[in-house]
C-alpha cells in the first residue's frame, strides 16, 4: 500500500487544530473570510479547505508523476476508508464528511489528477476550459457542504452552481498570472500559445529577471479579460444564494481585489508573490458581507 502523505502525529482530538496550523497563517486569505461563516460552518469549511488544498497541491509538490498519481490513489482510499491523517480527522470530527458524497471527493482526484501531466494549450479557450474543470469540483464541495450543514433553508439552485463553478475557475486564471513568473522559473508552463505568438513571449523570457514590456502588456490583457468573466459570474448569484454561499463569494471578492492590485501595477509579480490581504481588504470584506446580508430576502 503506498504510505500516506506526511504529517504531524495526530489523534483524533487535533485534526481541526492541525487543520488551523495548516491553513489559518499569516497572509492567508481563509483568515480573513472564515468568520464571515455562520460559527458553526467554521470548522467544518476549513477542514473540508484542508483536504481540497492537500490533494491540490500534489502535482505541484511531487515531481515524479508516478508518485504524484500514487498519492492521489491514496487520497481515494483514504478518503474511502477514513484512514489516519489530521484533514481526514476534522472531517469527520466536524460532521463535513457526514454531509458530502465520495462520489464529490473523487470528482476533485480526478480532475487534480489532470494536472500531474498537464497539457500545451494552443489556444486561451482550452486553457479556460481546463481551469474550469480544475476548480469547479472544490466549488461544488464547499457548497453542498454549506447547504446541507446550513441552518438556511434555502435550496439547491443549478444556476447558481454553474455561477459558482464559473467563479471559481476565474479565481483559479487570477492566481495562474499572478504566479506566471514564478510558476515559469520552476518548469511550470501553461500559457497558450496564441498568446505567446501575440506578445511575443516564451517561458525563457518570462522567466528572466527582465521580462519587459511585452510581459506588462499581456497580464494586463489577460486580467482585463479574466475580471470581466469573474465580475460576470458574481453577478449571477445574488440575493439568498449569493447570502447562503456567503464565504465563496467572499473568497472571490479577494480574489477580484488581487486581479485588479495587478491589472494597476503587471510589474508586481515579477518581484513578488501578491497576496489579497491587508487592512484595505479587510475594510473591503466588511462591505462586501454587509452588501449580501442586506441583499437576501427575509
Amino acid at each position: 500500500m503506498t504510505s500516506p502523505p506526511s504529517t504531524d502525529a495526530v489523534t483524533p482530538s487535533t485534526g481541526i487544530q492541525w487543520c488551523r496550523n495548516r491553513l489559518l497563517v499569516p497572509g492567508s486569505s481563509l483568515s480573513l473570510t472564515l468568520p464571515y461563516a455562520e460559527s458553526e460552518l467554521q470548522d467544518p469549511i476549513l477542514a473540508l479547505r484542508t483536504v481540497i488544498t492537500e490533494i491540490a497541491s500534489v502535482p505541484d509538490e511531487v515531481s515524479d508523476p508516478d508518485v504524484a498519481r500514487r498519492k492521489l490513489d491514496w487520497w481515494r482510499r483514504g478518503l474511502e476508508e477514513q484512514l489516519p491523517h489530521p484533514a481526514i480527522t476534522a472531517l469527520l470530527e466536524t460532521g463535513a464528511y457526514q454531509a458530502l458524497q465520495l462520489a464529490d471527493f473523487q470528482r476533485l482526484i480526478t480532475a487534480v489528477s489532470f494536472a500531474i501531466d498537464p497539457p500545451r494549450f494552443e489556444r486561451l479557450e482550452e486553457w479556460v476550459s481546463h481551469c474550469l474543470a480544475l476548480s469547479a469540483p472544490s466549488a461544488m464541495l464547499e457548497a453542498r457542504l454549506v447547504e446541507n450543514l446550513s441552518d438556511s433553508s434555502v435550496p439547491r439552485d443549478k444556476n447558481t452552481d454553474q455561477a459558482l463553478s464559473e467563479l471559481a475557475a476565474a479565481s483559479y486564471q487570477i492566481r495562474s498570472v499572478r504566479d506566471l513568473v514564478l510558476d515559469a522559473r520552476h518548469g511550470r508552463w501553461w500559457l497558450p500559445l496564441e498568446l505567446q505568438a501575440e506578445f511575443q513571449l516564451n517561458q525563457v523570457a518570462v522567466a528572466s529577471s527582465d521580462p519587459g514590456d511585452g510581459l506588462k502588456s499581456l497580464i494586463a490583457h489577460c486580467m482585463s479579460t479574466i475580471l470581466s468573466q469573474h465580475q460576470l459570474a458574481l453577478n449571477k448569484i445574488s440575493g439568498n444564494q449569493a447570502w447562503c454561499h456567503r464565504h465563496q463569494m467572499l473568497s472571490a471578492a479577494l480574489d477580484h481585489r488581487l486581479g485588479q492590485s495587478i491589472q494597476r501595477n503587471p510589474e508586481k509579480i515579477t518581484k513578488q508573490r501578491v497576496l489579497p490581504t491587508g487592512i484595505l481588504a479587510s475594510v473591503q470584506l466588511w462591505r462586501t458581507a454587509r452588501s449580501l446580508s442586506r441583499n437576501q430576502s427575509v
